[in-house]
């Protein structure tokens, strides 16, 4: 894994030593810590029971005959998080390789890191053929400044137009002329009923895209599997009682992030990028 390299000063004095270690951690957390690597075998020994189910059931998946093994990338801010790791089980390394490149705590209105720029370094570095991301959360509820320096308020049409035209640029970096694909997570309903409209607004923006990009681009469901009629604590998926949300009500558990990898294969096998 590639990380970030930080450099410590010899201490003068104790207390100066201990705010510089605080302050790079939290710019490690909340800027973008680059996490971009690619795993070669998965991991076998997770004990969530919905991950082995899905695992059983789709243990046939396989790569069209004399193809190359599948390019993925997994990429975002901090709610890609648990589905980057979920995908690297799920997915066998004889027949995809998974890279991830999460940058936590980030968006579009966040100054790094710039997603336009860092969206067309990640595809020409890694050509991945399909990009599984996720991104908006810090974005939700904040005005969208226009071109005669006034400003949208969130969250009607106006603002999801508006919205849409920023994600825009990364769409077309990830499709690579044609050759990628996007598979957007959209935003599961929060438990705080204040941001569940702003949540929302972004998922209208995303569904605006994706009637754009009709068949290079697809919203996986994740609101609507994870959060049927608003936000759910515990959820019956297929036959099986599992909690997908974190304590903090934003974020997905293991098993919801097993959820989304479920809902990723389904999306590989309708394109027929697995079988």
């Amino acid at each position: 894994m590639r990380g970030v390299k930080l450099q410590y000063q010899r201490r003068p004095a104790v207390a100066a030593g201990f705010l510089v270690t605080m302050v790079c951690v939290a710019a490690l957390y909340l800027q973008a810590p680059v996490l971009a690597h690619a795993v070669s075998h998965p991991r076998t020994n997770w004990p969530w029971a919905v991950c082995q189910h899905v695992k059983r059931a789709d243990r046939a998946l396989r790569r069209p005959a004399g193809a190359r093994p599948l390019r993925v990338l997994a990429t975002g801010d901090s709610m890609i998080y648990p589905i980057h790791e979920v995908l690297t089980w799920l997915l066998h390394p004889s027949r995809t390789q998974v890279t991830v490149d999460r940058r936590d705590g980030t968006g579009l209105r966040t100054p790094t890191p710039n997603w336009p720029r860092l969206a067309r370094r990640q595809a020409a570095r890694y050509r991945p053929d399909v990009t599984v991301i996720t991104l908006g959360g810090r974005d939700a509820g904040f005005p969208l400044a226009t071109a005669d320096h006034g400003s949208i308020p969130c969250c009607g049409l106006d603002w999801q137009q508006g919205y849409a035209a920023r994600l825009r640029p990364l769409v077309l970096s990830y499709l690579r002329g044609g050759r990628g694909r996007v598979y957007w997570l959209s935003l599961p309903v929060p438990r705080d009923a204040g941001a569940a409209p702003l949540f929302a607004a972004v998922n209208g923006a995303l569904r605006l895209l994706v009637g754009e990009f009709a068949g290079r681009m697809r919203l996986i469901p994740v609101e609507e599997t994870i959060s049927p009629g608003g936000f759910q604590d515990t959820l019956v998926y297929d036959g099986l009682t599992i909690h997908p949300r974190h304590p903090d009500g934003f974020h997905l558990t293991h098993e919801g992030g097993c959820v989304e990898g479920a809902l990723v294969e389904d999306a590989l096998r309708a394109d027929g990028l697995l079988r």
